[in-house]
């Protein structure tokens, strides 16, 4: 089940970001023998903690700055954090930005004015988060892990953070229906669902579908719809394109849980040999997880 897979990565993930946050919070205010360092090498000092499966003396409070907290994915990242809370002794509060960079604005200045020990901070967008980060957060000289999407138009990493965890940018994407398209043997007729209509996950996935059509010109895109990263949605609207288009070849999901719903109208639609990954009519199903 891809959910439940994804759950259990996130998860991961979550305890990632904790200890990735603990080493940037130990070298951001020189506890023990943590030191600043640079972003390849972080990746292995973070690793490292973990394993030492040391607990700061601190009990450290930690602002949460999420983007969201009521979707699958972002419910996931929430368990991982309290699992890394629990293993590492700190605490945090939830400011839920609720996917709007104006509501953003107004928590993580309330969470400033908290003055905690350190932030994560998912940026609703990137463009407002780097405002938010160069205005209130920078400044506020406190360890910042940014999670989910890059800011400042920088690929991954932004100067003066403690640590990135990102897992979706124009890189990601790219690579993504890159090697989508180029598996596509003879003409093939594409069906997409993706998120957000106006979010930057969703232009990210816009512009690499773009990209790969360009590339490659025997792979024709005919449905290309929004689905708010929602099962549901994705279920109708590739029912629809099905019905549409019978002799789409390809379809493309943007998110795991999307995907659930492309799975379940393909298998309404008789080819349930196209769930098992068997393609034996030469439509395979490509999720960026």
């Amino acid at each position: 089940m891809p959910n439940a897979l994804h759950r259990i990565a996130v998860g991961r993930l979550g305890g990632f970001l904790g200890g990735v946050l603990v080493t940037g919070l130990l070298a951001g205010l020189g506890v023990g023998n943590a030191t600043a360092a640079e972003p390849s090498a972080a990746v292995t000092a973070v690793v490292d903690y973990d394993k030492s499966g040391v607990v700061p003396t601190k009990k450290y409070r930690i602002g949460y700055l999420t983007e969201c907290v009521d979707n699958p994915y972002c419910l996931a990242r929430l368990d991982g954090l309290k699992a890394a809370a629990a293993k590492y002794g700190f605490e945090f509060k939830i400011f839920d930005a609720n996917f709007s960079p104006a509501q953003q604005a107004k928590v993580v200045e309330l969470a400033v004015a908290e003055d905690f020990d350190g932030y994560l901070f998912g940026p609703a967008a990137a463009q407002p988060g780097c405002g938010l980060w160069n205005r209130l957060l920078k400044p506020n000289g406190k360890p910042v892990v940014l999670i989910d999407i890059a800011m400042c138009g920088d690929p991954d990493y932004t100067p003066g953070l403690a640590a990135t965890v990102t897992m979706q940018g124009p890189m990601h994407f790219d690579n993504m229906l890159d090697k989508a398209f180029s598996s596509c043997v003879g003409t093939c007729k594409v069906a997409a669902v993706g998120g957000y209509v106006g979010s930057d996950l969703f232009g990210y996935w816009e512009g690499a579908i773009d990209k790969a059509a360009a590339k490659y010109p025997n792979v024709e895109v005919v449905v290309d719809e929004p689905s708010d990263f929602d099962p549901r949605i994705a279920l109708r609207k590739i029912q629809d394109a099905l019905l549409a288009h019978p002799d789409i070849t390809m379809i493309i999901s943007s998110w795991d849980d999307m995907t659930r719903g492309v799975e379940q109208a393909v298998i309404a639609a008789g080819l349930e040999h196209f769930r098992s990954g068997l393609n034996r009519l030469g439509i395979p199903v490509a999720s960026d997880f």
